[in-house]
């Protein structure tokens, strides 16, 4: 048996190499469009270069639409996965990555799939969304690209637009119907990733669409606890006019007001203890906002939380 597999795997092994053609993948890097013709008559169109990738991904990265055209219309295979390069990604992957629109149209004309998910459980509209091509995302949502993807160990589409602080794409994702409240591995939602990059005009619009304020990740984090501890004053004052609650505490006690007042925010401080921040909350080491506030030694931030009530 194992010597019938071992028989079977050097038999695969030897048909891809076959496939590869290396004066074809070099007709497609320099954008020989008269030689691939030439070629195209006598090998198979789904041929390889020697990393694994079809001629059709060499040529959808390249950006080449008229080898992109002469491939398919000889019988390209669009929906193939590269099965040991590229994280088994798709023509209509890479081109949606390089920003190659005339090659994502072309591909999605010809029935290119949106919503194959590559080794890492991503799929087009996320490499559209990560680098802010607002039109391919535009082409992708077209042609019924699922918004709404969460890769195992990544960010879905939404995400990746805040990361990037692509506010016309990440608008144009939630107009579309991206969920404001997924969460990612780590339990954080788009919310708590523009508050971490501290994009409030994006936090504004997921809060318009019903983003829910209060969310908790795994670390038992709201957007604003993220926000106050990284000092993001424009960001607290989003969340604060959206109601989110000043006094949750982390696993630790800490309030946001504790990060405010602990890292000489007083701005932050201010607008917290304006919107009812308690100054009474101890963390569970004991500490108050007003001892953070005095091991800081930040006078006005002490005497802002005394004229508040704290003792």
């Amino acid at each position: 048996m194992r010597k019938i597999l071992s028989i079977t795997i050097v038999l695969a092994s030897l048909s891809l190499q076959a496939l590869a053609n290396p004066e074809m993948a070099t007709a497609i890097k320099d954008g020989n469009l008269d030689l691939v013709n030439q070629l195209l008559v006598s090998i198979d169109p789904n041929g390889t270069n020697e990393e694994g990738a079809t001629y059709l991904y060499m040529a959808s990265e390249n950006g080449n639409l008229p080898i992109v055209t002469a491939l398919v219309q000889k019988g390209a295979a669009i929906n193939v996965k590269m099965p040991n390069c590229c994280d088994s990604s798709t023509p209509l992957m890479v081109a949606a990555a390089e920003g190659r629109l005339d090659v994502v149209q072309y591909l999605l004309s010809q029935k290119a799939d949106p919503n194959i998910l590559n080794g890492k459980g991503r799929t087009a509209i996320m490499f559209a969304a990560a680098y802010g091509y607002y039109e391919i995302a535009g082409a992708l949502i077209t042609a019924k690209a699922n918004l709404n993807i969460v890769p195992p160990e990544g960010k879905n589409a939404l995400m990746l637009a805040i990361i990037g602080n692509f506010q016309q794409t990440a608008q144009l994702l939630l107009d579309n119907g991206a969920n404001p409240n997924l969460t990612d591995a780590e339990g954080n939602t788009a919310l708590h990733i523009a508050a971490r990059i501290n994009t409030p005009e994006i936090a504004g619009m997921l809060l318009i669409k019903k983003a829910k304020v209060d969310i908790k990740n795994l670390n038992q984090e709201t957007a604003l606890h993220i926000a106050a501890l990284s000092g993001h004053t424009n960001l607290v004052h989003v969340l604060l006019e959206n109601k989110a609650n000043p006094n949750l505490q982390t696993p630790a006690g800490f309030t946001p007001l504790m990060f405010a007042a602990g890292y000489d925010y007083i701005d932050i401080a201010n607008n917290l203890l304006a919107h009812k921040a308690r100054v009474d909350l101890k963390a569970t080491n004991g500490w108050t906002a007003l001892q953070a506030a005095t091991v800081s030694q930040n006078k006005e931030i002490t005497e802002a939380l005394k004229k508040a009530g704290a003792q």
